[in-house]
């Protein structure tokens, strides 16, 4: 299998930079490992090669690109990770806190959804404050990767018994339902879940439009220049009063435009320059 140098190593490390802000200099192991197999499975013979193709402009040279993007970026995720969170925005609106009073559709995101199961179990969680009469409000779930494999699993809404036994046990029964080999979600719930694959630090939306924005353990693979980048587009496109929900391990004890409410749960208070 082809091996890769220092330099060429460093080279990949900084095209991923340069895409989408990730920062692999501490997995430059991972990065040889993954593009050498890549290599293997395209019988490409020499990183001058590889480099060449991915460097083009036509179809394979874009299907290259994508695929390195797959294959370097972590898609981890599981059903009911964090609980506390859909507990805590689930209260929120259910005791008449919307970032926009009279509306008639609460607009989340979920940035960097992997392969689906956090935009899922949001959801499962508002459709059951829904039906237990606690919410009045319809409801839709932007859920968006840089990984294209990931956003195609996530539409499939199919997933193995080990992530479905994750789910409290009245949502397995009400929103999913068993096949061979695992579940699937049912189309009441995927049909309030749309998916698209996109660079969070270019997204498609430009302005403010979400209530809510869920960006779970994502800041921890950006260094802090691209997360003061992300933490600038999450800001601009939350409805002032919106909420910006983080991975526990993302805490901020200062995060300019926003008030803290609950550990990693943030409130927008205001518009401020790009920080």
């Amino acid at each position: 299998m082809l091996e890769l140098s220092k330099e060429e190593k460093a080279l990949v490390v900084s095209y991923i930079y340069a895409r989408c802000g990730i920062d692999l200099k501490t997995k430059e192991y991972l990065v040889a490992s993954k593009v050498g197999l890549e290599c293997f499975k395209r019988h490409i013979s020499s990183f001058q090669e590889f480099w060449l193709k991915l460097s083009g402009h036509d179809a394979e040279a874009a299907a290259l690109q994508q695929c390195l993007i797959d294959i370097l970026t972590t898609s981890y995720s599981y059903f009911y990770r964090e609980e506390d969170h859909f507990e805590i925005l689930t209260d929120l609106l259910a005791q008449g806190k919307l970032p926009v009073q009279g509306q008639q559709m609460l607009q989340g995101w979920c940035a960097g959804c992997a392969g689906g199961q956090e935009p899922y179990t949001l959801a499962m969680s508002l459709m059951a404050a829904v039906q237990a009469g606690k919410l009045h409000t319809a409801y839709r779930i932007t859920a968006s990767d840089v990984s294209s494999k990931a956003i195609a699993q996530a539409k499939k809404g199919h997933y193995a018994m080990s992530d479905y036994v994750r789910l409290p046990e009245p949502w397995r029964k009400a929103y999913c339902f068993v096949v061979q080999g695992g579940c699937e979600i049912r189309k009441a719930i995927r049909d309030k879940v749309i998916f698209h694959q996109e660079n969070l630090l270019q997204p498609q939306v430009t302005e403010a439009c979400y209530d809510f924005i869920f960006c779970r353990n994502v800041l921890i693979y950006f260094d802090k220049d691209s997360s003061r980048k992300l933490l600038g587009v999450l800001r601009h496109t939350l409805h002032p009063g919106g909420y910006l929900f983080l991975g526990h391990t993302e805490i901020f004890n200062d995060l300019p435009g926003f008030q803290y409410l609950a550990p990693a749960v943030y409130q927008k208070v205001r518009d401020v320059d790009d920080i």
